[in-house]
Formats: structure tokens, sequence, C-alpha cells
């Protein structure tokens, strides 16, 4: 059975997924990692569930081996029951720069993290929430929940509005 630890957080709900394997730490690359995935390593270290993943080595680069592959549904008691886990230690993830993250709830009620007001919008990849990045699948909120945007009707404006509305500046 692997070893799962979060490292890097401010508190032991959060931080950089680090698994143990064969005596090997490594890293978890983000690509194709989302939400299952994040409720499986939540659920092993005894949180009831996800509240976020985030991409990009969110709280720091790891070091040594970068373990991917990783593709559960979001029911199994560990990742060594994720029918795609490849566990694999060479990827495209290699420099650490992609390594995986997450933020787990202690409450089994809907995190605050997933609430959101009407207009509010969102960049995700993988469903992966993309904050700080500059480019992503746009969701917007639209009755308390998060939905995709239609690229009908879609141009300059509407992107340099919602760049504005990022925080990124628009030229």
């Amino acid at each position: 059975m692997d070893s799962v630890s979060l490292v890097g957080g401010i508190s032991s709900n959060e931080g950089r997924v680090e698994i143990l394997r064969n005596g090997v730490r490594s890293s978890v690359c983000d690509e194709g990692w989302g939400l299952p995935d994040a409720e499986v390593i939540c659920r092993v270290l005894g949180y009831p569930r996800a509240s976020r993943t985030l991409a990009g080595s969110w709280f720091g680069k790891g070091e040594g081996a970068v373990w991917s592959g990783v593709d559960c549904t979001g029911n199994e008691a560990s990742l060594s029951f994720c029918p795609n886990n490849t566990g694999s230690t060479s990827s495209a993830c290699s420099s650490h720069s992609s390594d995986a993250s997450v933020v787990c709830s202690s409450s089994s009620s809907v995190s605050q993290t997933f609430l959101c007001a009407d207009g509010d919008v969102r960049l995700t990849k993988n469903g992966m929430i993309l904050e700080g990045q500059s480019q992503g699948r746009l969701e917007i909120c639209v009755g308390g929940e998060w939905g995709r945007v239609c690229i009908g009707g879609w141009g300059y404006e509407e992107a340099a509005l919602v760049c504005h509305q990022l925080g990124f500046r628009v030229e």
C-alpha cells in the first residue's frame, strides 16, 4: 500500500501531493489530475472530501521522481485501486513545475470553495481550478453553480472583460 502525504501547505489538510511507493518518495504530476483523484487522496488522509485541486506546483515544487498516470474515479479506497494507475515515474512533468496539489475539507457538507456568486468567473483545466493562470476553460457562476461558457457571440470585448475580472491586464 502506498503512503500519501500533503507537503508545503499552511495546514495539514492542504499541500503538494507526495506518494511513498516501494521506498521512493514522488510528487504527483497534475496532468490529468482532477477532483476524483483528490477525493481518493483526501479520504486516504482521513478527510471526508476534497474541496479543490490546484495546478502548477501551487504549494511548491517537489524533488526527485514524479509519479504520473493517476486516474481515479473518486470511489477507490486508495490510489492502488485506481483503474488507470500506471504509477510511472517518467513523464513530461519531470521538472516539477506541474506537481499536483489538493485542499481537503474537514466537513462532509459542500465546501465553501464550490459556492459562488452569480457572475463570478474562473479558469479550469481537467477539473482543476487554475488560480493565477491566464489560460484554461472559462466557467461562470449562474444560480450558485459553475457552468461552461459557450463561444457563440464571444469576441475580444468579452475576453477583455473576463481577463480584467480575473485580474489580468488587457493590451
